[in-house]
């Protein structure tokens, strides 16, 4: 992982830590928010990794440089089939996090949502730089992390412009919708 993308997870923690101290959190979560950004970021990788139901040795070399873990890829794959990452999972997942970057952003004035995209552009870079770690793309993998982060991306936008609106005095207060409770989306955080 190159170094400014690492500089850009450092300064997400501590975001993350920052926005914990203001009291928020990921719904649902009690894990401290900064873990549970390593976690969905781990599960992202994850979930790339295993959309083309091979975990390679270099995609747990990456996962592991990462986040800085030192998992083997016997743990990885068993892991993932024990925990099966399904898209909307791992949307969830991400989602949740994303919304307190989204909030953030709002308590803070940033009409772009600069955080929230700061986020969003970091998971795009590393699932990128992921999937062609080796000179190669694999389509199930490209479509797996493009139709995720269109969703998020959309996601994003439409609360943003919902927010704009709002502070223009032209729509009703926006909420988040309750996530979905998906029975399929297993490695749920505790």
């Amino acid at each position: 992982m190159q170094s400014s993308k690492n500089d850009t997870l450092q300064y997400l923690y501590s975001l993350c830590e920052q926005y914990e101290r203001m009291g928020m959190q990921a719904k649902g979560s009690r894990m401290p928010l900064r873990d549970y950004a390593q976690f969905a970021i781990m599960k992202f990788m994850l979930y790339i990794a295993d959309s083309d139901r091979q975990i390679m040795d270099y995609e747990v070399e990456i996962i592991n440089k990462c986040l800085g873990f030192s998992l083997t890829r016997d743990y990885v794959v068993r892991f993932v089939s024990e925990h099966r990452i399904t898209a909307d999972g791992i949307y969830d997942t991400i989602l949740k996090l994303m919304i307190v970057f989204i909030n953030a952003d709002i308590k803070n004035n940033a009409a772009n949502g600069s955080t929230a995209l700061m986020l969003l552009d970091y998971l795009d870079e590393l699932g990128i730089e992921f999937i062609t770690y080796d000179g190669h793309y694999d389509d199930r993998q490209t479509m797996a992390m493009s139709s995720l982060m269109l969703r998020l991306k959309n996601y994003r936008t439409s609360f943003l412009r919902s927010w704009r609106n709002l502070v223009k005095g032209t729509e009703d207060i926006p909420e988040f919708p309750d996530l979905p409770t998906n029975p399929s989306a297993r490695m749920d955080v505790p």
